[in-house]
């Protein structure tokens, strides 16, 4: 059987280099840019790749790439200024969305779990940065979650050995089907009949 991909599946030390670095403050440095480099060829176009395969479902992709994220101001510093502080994402994330549906915020993901090292795939919304719901909307979609107890998919690095792209792609496909009627529902309730 032909591979649906010539990118090369995730490997351990992927997952490692992600959990690694996730959280950890950036200071422009070589190491920090080869480590940028680094998550950049491995899990974040990875990341991107299975969002592309898995977009056959009628969803679309949208995958960020940008590996260090915005996270406040530092402490006051030796010359009594503060400065933007910014650390390594410890996840990537590719969102699949309906093109119609796209600005309601709500929509499956796929990617890498730096914490737990882990390949994982769920329903999920727009929490933060630009464009993020409102959070009544966000408690809103977090209710719809817990009542209705949605799955998510989780391949930990112990079993990465068990999948290959399309092995994880059918998974993926089969896991966004299995859980069409809670898209729909969360994009409801959610947004209590003003969609």
């Amino acid at each position: 059987m032909e591979s649906l991909t010539d990118v090369e599946f995730f490997t351990e030390a992927d997952l490692q280099l992600l959990y690694k670095h996730g959280g950890e403050v950036y200071v422009k440095s070589s190491e920090a840019d080869e480590a940028i480099r680094d998550l950049r060829a491995g899990v974040w176009s990875k990341t991107k790749e299975w969002g592309d395969l898995v977009q056959a479902t009628g969803f679309r992709t949208e995958c960020r790439r940008h590996i260090v994220k915005q996270a406040g101001r530092t402490p006051k510093q030796g010359d009594g200024k503060r400065y933007r502080r910014q650390v390594f994402r410890p996840y990537s994330w590719a969102k699949l969305y309906r093109p119609s549906e796209k600005e309601y915020g709500v929509f499956f993901t796929v990617g890498v779990d730096g914490k737990s090292r882990s390949l994982m795939w769920k329903l999920d919304c727009k929490r933060a940065g630009s464009n993020a719901l409102d959070p009544k909307l966000v408690r809103r979609f977090d209710e719809y979650l817990g009542y209705n107890a949605v799955p998510k998919g989780v391949a930990s690095i112990d079993e990465l050995k068990q999948y290959d792209w399309d092995k994880l792609v059918v998974a993926t496909q089969q896991f966004i089907i299995d859980n069409l009627a809670h898209y729909e529902a969360a994009l409801a309730y959610t947004w209590q009949g003003s969609i």
